[in-house]
């Protein structure tokens, strides 16, 4: 099936919402070595429809496509990846853990597939989708739920920026994290409650910092320490400040 996305533009095309459906379904009851490959399928599907090789290659010709084919944007292809996270898309109102672990993964092989380069392009696109995941309710109908799709927010987030972007790039990930922990913060107003004396006795303000320096110097601190040695560092300016609330 994996060659057959290279050789089959209809998999890519028209079926694809039906082939996406189907992995779907394959991944529920799956073992460790289904998952893995299911997941590799789905990924390398979707990240096909954003860089079809028949279309850049001329192989196929545009019926080959479908005439009334059109090539789907980045968020419509994210968008049917969080069917498969948040419902399974099999028709089930809740979805087992091998669906959710697999589309996870599918996430990554998608990614990856794209490249590192792409993902520090489309950084802010795909942090907020992600976001978006485990604040859906769906996602979260409990508290084992809501743990378990941290879990696997925080897996995609680790393998594709700390697996793919190197150090600027993970930088400047840092901070769409923190405008989107902000943007959050307002929309369920967080910090009007904090502000509110009556039900926070305790936190009286609230800062979010900028990194200024290497991450290498936070390395280095841990190493000193671990040796018991006192390295000179003025930790004032590592960070700078990126908001701030006083209560």
């Amino acid at each position: 099936m994996l060659q057959l996305v290279n050789e089959a533009p209809f998999m890519y095309t028209s079926e694809l919402e039906t082939v996406s459906s189907l992995c779907f379904r394959a991944l529920d009851g799956s073992n460790y070595d289904v998952r893995c490959a299911v997941a590799k399928l789905l990924g390398n599907l979707m990240s096909t429809t954003q860089s079809p090789k028949a279309a850049s290659t001329g192989n196929f010709s545009r019926l080959s496509f479908g005439a009334k084919w059109k090539q789907p944007k980045l968020e419509d292809v994210l968008n049917l990846l969080s069917v498969g996270f948040l419902k399974g898309g099999i028709g089930s109102g809740n979805i087992n853990r091998e669906i959710r672990v697999g589309v996870t993964h599918a996430y990554i092989e998608f990614v990856k597939s794209m490249g590192g380069l792409w993902l520090e392009r489309n950084i802010s696109v795909f942090l907020n989708h992600i976001f978006d995941l485990v604040a859906n309710p769906k996602a979260t109908p409990t508290h084992v739920d809501a743990v378990y799709a941290r879990k696997c927010v925080l897996f995609i987030i680790r393998s594709a920026i700390g697996g793919l972007l190197g150090e600027k790039a993970q930088i400047a990930a840092a901070k769409e994290i923190s405008q989107i922990i902000v943007k959050q913060m307002n929309i369920v107003g967080f910090v009007s409650v904090l502000k509110d004396r009556k039900r926070n006795t305790r936190i009286s303000k609230i800062s979010l910092l900028e990194l200024k320096e290497s991450a290498a110097i936070g390395a280095a601190s841990l190493g000193a320490k671990s040796i018991k040695f006192s390295l000179p560092i003025n930790y004032q300016n590592n960070a700078s400040l990126y908001f701030q609330a006083e209560f």
